[in-house]
């Protein structure tokens, strides 16, 4: 018996082992035929930049060089810059790459890792709300989380949010699990994407210290502090490096938020539109936050889910391109919506699934595919957020509540 389960433990990786290079095989093919991948190669090139040569992924030298590599020459006013605009601890999950010394073969092992970390997200999240969907909506909800709008061109840019976002879902399961230490440096991980996670880690801390969950505060401070640390013994002045790109974003590289996205259809009016619509969104978030504060864990998921709705709104630089994050608000609709209705809740579900699949290909039709880095048009800021805004307000009630009272469970025993 004990040698059959170690035969098929050894089939078992075997296979998972081939798979993986299959799947490697066709990225590179798919690699061939699209060379861009812009954010991947720049941050490819930072860094090989770092480990074969020891420079900075933020000096001129090594952005001249992410452009080069990227166009054949600088980039121009309207494609993206190749400066690095994350923490130079982001470019440690780079160095295995950077071993590879052919982009395409890199970025092919890059692209299966990443399609991997689509399909855990969405497991993750699917345990994380505790949605049951039957085999084939399972199935249908994996095809969607790869290949809806906000799954392939992120995957297709080399994103590294869709490994900040699983960092960020793995810590809520650990947290829920009541492993706060885990949780908290799967949260530090998660700062690879600062700004986008800025507004859900602060909310998750401030909740942390409200419920007297010291651990998970602790070890996200310390996890940080050495994620820091490490880059300093390799670059002691990055975070100095790291901050002025940060403040000089604004110069060479035009804001993308809701708000410039008003003030380029109107200008007249979009800009205080912008301001007007930052102004409620922050209040919304101030007051759900503080309801939320003395609230368990379904208050808490559902807060967090509303801060990773609106957070794109607020005024941060936000992209398009993030909305990958949003698999968990949409997940926990689905949930709920099902768990209180049935068959109905499954059939919204699998409309929506139709809607946002087909739907947002529609609106970016238009476009070409691989250009400028897959950069989405402005107006897919509003749709997904505003249909998950509405989406959890709708089951607000239920998802922060017991989701089934106990009036309803005598009223089940006796029919």
């Amino acid at each position: 018996m004990v040698r059959l389960n170690l035969l098929t433990l050894a089939a078992i990786i075997l296979l998972a082992v081939a798979l993986f290079a299959g799947l490697i095989w066709v990225n590179y093919r798919a690699a061939s035929f699209n060379s861009r991948g812009d954010l991947f190669v720049g941050l490819w090139v930072a860094a090989r930049s770092l480990m074969f040569d020891g420079n900075s992924p933020y000096t001129p030298g090594v952005t001249a060089q992410i452009e080069q590599k990227m166009y054949g020459r600088s980039a121009q006013d309207d494609e993206p810059s190749g400066r690095v605009m994350y923490p130079l601890y982001a470019s440690f999950l780079f160095l295995p790459y950077a071993l590879i010394g052919d982009v395409l073969w890199a970025r092919a092992v890059w692209l299966t890792v990443l399609e991997a970390a689509l399909l855990i997200d969405m497991l993750a999240a699917i345990r994380l709300t505790g949605w049951r969907p039957p085999s084939w909506l399972l199935l249908l909800n994996a095809l969607f989380s790869i290949f809806w709008l906000h799954g392939l061109a992120p995957l297709l840019d080399g994103s590294p949010v869709i490994l900040a976002g699983l960092f960020f879902v793995l810590a809520l399961l650990s947290l829920r699990a009541g492993r706060d230490e885990l949780a908290g440096i799967l949260c530090a991980l998660a700062t690879i994407q600062p700004v986008t996670f800025l507004l859900p880690l602060l909310f998750l801390l401030l909740w942390s210290f409200a419920q007297r969950r010291w651990a998970l505060v602790v070890a996200f401070l310390g996890a940080l502090a050495v994620l820091i640390t490490v880059g300093m013994f390799i670059i002691p002045d990055w975070p100095l490096q790291y901050l002025r790109q940060i403040l000089n974003f604004p110069l060479y590289t035009p804001q993308q938020t809701l708000g410039a996205a008003f003030a380029a259809w109107a200008p007249g009016i979009g800009r205080q539109a912008g301001w007007g619509v930052t102004l409620i969104v922050s209040i919304i978030l101030c007051l759900e936050g503080w309801l939320a504060l003395g609230r368990g864990w379904n208050g808490l998921l559902w807060t967090l889910s509303l801060i990773l709705v609106l957070s794109q709104w607020i005024g941060l630089p936000a992209s398009p391109l993030n909305f990958v994050l949003l698999t968990l608000p949409l997940t926990l609709i689905f949930a709920v919506l099902e768990d209180r209705f049935r068959l109905a809740g499954r059939a919204v579900a699998v409309m929506t699934i139709g809607l946002l699949g087909f739907g947002l290909w529609a609106v970016y039709w238009r476009t070409t595919l691989f250009a400028n880095g897959l950069q989405l048009p402005a107006g897919l800021f509003i749709p997904v957020p505003l249909l998950l805004f509405v989406g959890l307000y709708w089951i607000r009630w239920w998802a922060i509540r017991p989701r089934r009272l106990f009036v309803e469970i005598l009223r089940e025993r006796f029919e």
